[in-house]
């Protein structure tokens, strides 16, 4: 993928989907209407989650990329969350309500967790000074202040 990925906004709308979820799961919704959507809506957050890792894992160039890897993690930790409520919790969209889910739930699940881990893992490989070098030293701010 060769144009311009707004990563900010692409990855605030995924977690405003995965909050819409959240707040499905808290609602008493007829299964006949939402529950085959509300899969779909968990795949398709999981296609998007995994098309923007794999982007930013390739573009080592990207200023802001350790902060976008940070947003992506904390969505994927939110939509992680999402996938073990459906899982395993007492909630009227959950797998014990509608066993035929599980396998889907499941795989997703499972991609989340391994999306978890890889981000983990970038933001690791990252160099510990990159967020320092954006601060100013002393020596710049005492540059930066005398009348020179």
């Amino acid at each position: 993928m060769n144009k311009y990925l707004n990563y900010e906004d692409n990855i605030f709308i995924l977690n405003t989907r995965v909050r819409m979820i959240q707040d499905l799961l808290a609602l008493d919704a007829n299964a006949e209407i939402f529950l085959n959507k509300t899969v779909e809506d968990c795949d398709f957050i999981g296609m998007c989650s995994a098309m923007l890792l794999d982007n930013l894992a390739n573009n080592k160039q990207l200023i802001e990329r350790d902060e976008q890897l940070h947003n992506l993690y904390e969505m994927e930790v939110r939509f992680s969350n999402v996938l073990f409520n459906i899982l395993h919790g007492n909630i009227f969209f959950s797998v014990r309500n509608f066993p035929v889910i599980e396998p889907a739930i499941q795989a997703l699940s499972e991609k989340s967790a391994a999306r978890i881990a890889q981000i983990d893992g970038l933001m690791k490989e990252a160099p510990a000074s990159s967020v320092e070098s954006r601060v100013v030293s002393q020596d710049e701010l005492a540059a930066l202040l005398s009348n020179n």
